[in-house]
């Protein structure tokens, strides 16, 4: 599995096994039911070859063009494309589950009085 780096949510980095891949403008917190991304992808080292294509990682028919045009313009196999679209799709959704999470509201924690502050306040009642 690659890594992503998310220290700009507006430009996703993804880099697995001789690949980087950028996220371009990052990715939507809501819609789950599509997960639309502009991406450029690169050989690590190599940004003379590089394969651009805006997408909703979610459409079988979108992913396999990618995987096919991208396997021509880097001279990579279909299935190593295939694979590498497969595991940036994962690291994006843990991403975004992260994310959403992170913007649930907290909840307030729940405090037993100890028997002295009972005492206290009912002197007030």
């Amino acid at each position: 599995m690659g890594k992503l780096i998310t220290d700009n949510p507006e430009l996703l980095l993804f880099t697995e096994s001789g690949f980087h891949v950028t996220v371009l403008g990052g990715i939507k917190l809501t819609g789950l039911d599509r997960l639309r991304v502009a991406l450029k992808l690169t050989l690590t080292g190599k940004t003379e070859k590089t394969y651009r294509h805006n997408l909703d990682l979610y459409n079988g028919i979108q992913c396999g063009q990618l995987a096919e045009r991208a396997s021509e313009v880097l001279d990579r196999t279909e299935s190593e494309m295939a694979a590498l679209i497969g595991n940036l799709t994962t690291a994006l959704e843990s991403y975004r589950s992260e994310r959403l999470e992170e913007m649930k509201p907290k909840q307030a924690e729940k405090r037993e009085l100890t028997e002295s502050e009972r005492k206290e306040a009912l002197k007030f009642t």
